[in-house]
């Protein structure tokens, strides 16, 4: 399924050529948050640039024959660069293509919960629907389609889990950068009675050993006082550093810590805020396996529509994991409503999203 239309610009091959040079959340609303223990698994089922002989000849006439000659070859001046076609246009993701929005997250559910594959074909007539409107709106949108896709709907999805230990042994091809422009996102869990659940805790342990394996990188905690008895205001972020640097041995100064979000919209945006003041261009999210697609599809989502608004892009390139993989009962349809919160569209679009439905065994997961 092609989602994203990405045009190659035919100065760029040419000067390819010539150089020789070749190719290369959470305080979660509760509304919506619980029964996630329930760990049951679900069965997955050119540009064309320019004329190639026109190209070559454009590249003979610029290149001289005699090399001695080329030191002294000056370039023509610089054609001027084409404009971003994006860049002016405006953003209506909670406005004018809202009803567009929210069908997308529904389809995208359905899906899922259906297995057929003629829902391939209603994702890109939603898509085109956002495009119509507005070609900003549109990449945002085909973000959160290839990753519902590469997570929800791919048989060959791969988790990387913390076995135990000091590090987090081999991950050569996890695709997790051992670079000061890399930060390791820890995903949090509601506090109980204003201390960390052993669920919180597990995911701090595995956090600690991907900091140990990769010492460059940073580590961001989100998560503010949660909890229905909470009498000190303890925070979620400020016990995870607390437990990381004095039980797991981890440098403090690593440690990035946002203790003001409330919910799920505010931990992504707070957390991206510092990851842009702290120059992070991929990010690795932590957390339990369960919980993990969920994760990257909402800071997914958050992600991009920072990118439209503030003009900074940071991309998630891996996973860690405590536990084992399932995927919850139910947990695409709370992804959805935690991505359109995060899109911030209306209540009524909302409510077309198919919901949850509360169980009586449940239990409160981030």
């Amino acid at each position: 399924m092609k989602f994203a239309k990405k045009p190659v610009s035919a100065v760029l091959i040419i000067l390819l050529a010539i150089s020789g040079v070749s190719g290369p959340y959470r305080a979660a609303d509760p509304a919506y948050d619980t029964a996630l223990t329930d760990e049951a698994s679900v069965s997955y089922p050119v540009i064309s640039t320019a004329d190639g002989e026109e190209l070559s000849t454009v590249i003979a006439e610029a290149i001289p024959s005699d090399a001695d000659e080329v030191q002294s070859f000056s370039f023509p001046e610089p054609v001027e660069a084409v404009a971003d076609p994006n860049e002016n246009d405006p953003i209506c993701i909670a406005g004018e293509n809202a009803v567009n929005f929210g069908k997308l997250l529904k389809d995208l559910v359905n899906m899922f919960e259906t297995q057929d594959p003629r829902y391939d074909q209603i994702i890109e007539e939603d898509l085109d629907a956002i495009e119509a409107v507005s070609r900003k709106d549109h990449s945002v949108a085909s973000s959160i389609a290839e990753q519902w896709l590469s997570t929800y709907m791919n048989r060959n999805y791969q988790q990387f889990i913390y076995n135990g230990g000091e590090n987090a042994g081999d991950l050569s091809s996890s695709g997790i950068p051992n670079s000061r422009q890399h930060a390791i996102v820890v995903l949090g869990y509601a506090l109980d009675f204003g201390k960390m659940q052993e669920e919180l805790k597990q995911r701090c342990d595995a956090a600690a050993a991907l900091a140990r394996s990769f010492p460059s990188s940073i580590i961001v905690c989100s998560g503010g006082a949660t909890g229905s008895y909470n009498p000190d205001k303890n925070t979620e972020a400020g016990l995870m550093k607390k437990y990381m640097v004095e039980t797991r041995g981890i440098d403090a100064s690593r440690i990035y810590i946002d203790e003001e979000a409330t919910d799920t919209q505010q931990n992504a945006e707070n957390t991206l805020r510092i990851l842009q003041e702290n120059n992070i261009k991929y990010m690795t999210i932590v957390t339990s396996a369960y919980h993990q697609r969920r994760g990257q599809a909402v800071y997914n989502a958050a992600a991009q529509l920072y990118r439209v608004r503030y003009g900074y892009s940071v991309e998630i390139v891996g996973n860690y994991n405590y536990g084992r993989d399932a995927i919850p009962k139910q947990d695409v349809r709370i992804a959805a409503w935690q991505i359109a919160g995060i899109l911030d569209l209306p209540e009524d679009v909302i409510n077309t999203i198919p919901r949850r439905i509360i169980e009586e065994d449940s239990s409160d997961a981030s």
